[in-house]
């Protein structure tokens, strides 16, 4: 009998501890879901994610139009090559054209398989499923249920403008690859031929430049990512329903790995087939790991000569300029920089803050314009006081020498508040200029942010009266 009531206590032990864990995990991911602010983070997602989708749809309906004038142009200068024959099946090709131009006019919401996935993005994987996460736990209230609605619609359809886009470039090296197999005899279509391939080429790396966007979290994203990172259920819900998951599915939370792993080949097994294969020789083996050593090598090599390119066949048959892939804004850069000016003849102690803009015009190369003010430190033997010194515009250009040294040049014109009780008022100009030549470092901050120390020297500071310190020491910040 008092073994019964034993089992028995038991039993209830187990049932009232399940409830109790299921309570704890239930208030656990109530309380997550209420430390996120739900509204700006379901805001920001909708509108990074149609931001990217005008500007993909914009730049592949762009090079559509242009890409069917040249084949037009190309498929004429064949014809009356081959007289009048068709040779090049244009008919057919902008059926094709205009499908894909079609497709990129219009929206489509629905959600892709794994098997009609032609591109996987880890951010846009993340964001696909935390979106799903929080519309499957039924959590939120119906404030935010239509916001919830409208992100995931949105970040839906961008990953469908994303596989239209592999879609597109697909077609591209396609057709560049049977041209130049139909070209191939004729030097006249070789420019062509280039052209498609730059073309191809210029437009797969400036989608890459457009989809680093998602890497970019705001205040509200990465604070909701990081409190639910944080959840068992959301790990969980991750591991299961990832884009990722179904690819190389991974074992729930709190289980061992080996399960998912086991028809993997260890390191072990390989060194045991390659020892099968090569015997006891020495000799082979040694052979066998300095070609190894120069492969890495050469892999290596070209892997820094191409950063951007992610498989062989995209390297390009020319020297590309990665400028052309970037966009007018993204060229840009905003700064700012300190420079501080000891007492010299009639002028004071001084501070000079400075913002600029600059435009990347080349791989190693900027241009730009700023605006600056003086801030003058007055002293005397009873008060001390801060006033404004002056005003100045400005104009400079860099160039990189070697890995972080920058080569500067610039022109300044300044105004500088002197009082002319204290000096001859003939020889005061209240307007001079500068004629600067230096040198810069230049160092990551972070991924953002670049800081810089700059030092110039002044060809022009003799020329007015009175005369100013010939060498400039700048600190300075430029922001990404």
């Amino acid at each position: 009998m008092s073994l019964c009531r034993g089992v028995v206590s038991m039993i209830l032990c187990q049932i009232m501890l399940c409830f109790n864990t299921s309570g704890q995990v239930k208030n656990h991911i109530d309380s997550t879901l209420n430390q996120i602010p739900m509204h700006k983070y379901l805001q920001e997602v909708y509108h990074k994610s149609e931001a990217l989708q005008q500007k993909l749809e914009k730049r592949s309906i762009s090079l559509l139009d242009r890409f069917s004038r040249q084949q037009q142009q190309l498929n004429q200068k064949f014809s009356k090559l081959q007289k009048g024959e068709n040779g090049l099946n244009f008919d057919a090709l902008g059926d094709t054209i205009a499908k894909l131009r079609a497709g990129f006019a219009t929206k489509q919401q629905q959600q892709l398989t794994t098997l009609q996935q032609k591109i996987y993005l880890p951010e846009l994987d993340t964001m696909q499923t935390t979106l799903r996460f929080l519309s499957a736990s039924g959590k939120l209230t119906n404030q935010y249920d239509a916001e919830l609605k409208q992100a995931l619609k949105s970040v839906n359809e961008l990953h469908n403008r994303l596989n239209q886009t592999e879609t597109l470039h697909r077609f591209l090296e396609d057709h560049k690859r049977l041209l130049k197999s139909r070209l191939s005899s004729y030097n006249l279509f070789k420019k062509d031929v280039e052209k498609i391939n730059k073309e191809s080429y210029y437009y797969n790396q400036q989608i890459k430049n457009y989809t680093a966007m998602l890497k970019d979290r705001r205040k509200a994203e990465a604070k909701a990512l990081k409190l639910l990172k944080e959840s068992v259920q959301y790990k969980d819900f991750v591991s299961k329903n990832s884009w990722l998951a179904g690819l190389f599915p991974v074992p729930p939370t709190g289980t061992s790995p080996s399960a998912a792993l086991q028809e993997l080949q260890t390191q072990a097994q390989v060194e045991q087939q390659i020892q099968q294969r090569l015997g006891a020789d020495l000799g082979a083996r040694q052979l066998v790991s300095e070609r190894m050593n120069a492969a890495q090598s050469r892999f290596n090599e070209l892997k820094s000569k191409y950063q951007h390119v992610d498989n062989t066949a995209d390297m390009p048959g020319f020297k590309p300029n990665e400028m052309k892939s970037k966009s007018f804004f993204q060229r840009l850069e905003f700064g700012i920089n300190l420079q501080m000016q000891r007492r010299a003849n009639w002028y004071p102690t001084a501070t000079d803050l400075a913002g600029q803009l600059s435009y990347q015009f080349a791989k190693n190369g900027h241009a730009g314009f700023g605006v600056a003010y003086q801030l003058s430190w007055m002293s005397s033997t009873e008060h001390f006081s801060l006033r404004t010194g002056g005003y100045g515009i400005r104009s400079f250009v860099d160039w990189k020498l070697k890995r972080s040294f920058y080569l500067n040049a610039g022109f300044e014109h300044n105004y500088n508040i002197v009082s002319v009780n204290t000096i001859n008022a003939q020889q005061w100009k209240g307007w001079r200029s500068s004629a600067l030549l230096g040198i810069s470092k230049q160092y990551n901050v972070s991924n953002k942010v670049k800081g810089n120390v700059i030092l110039l020297y002044d060809f022009l500071s003799s020329y007015y009266m009175p005369r100013t310190r010939p060498l400039k020491l700048r600190i300075g910040y430029n922001f990404r």
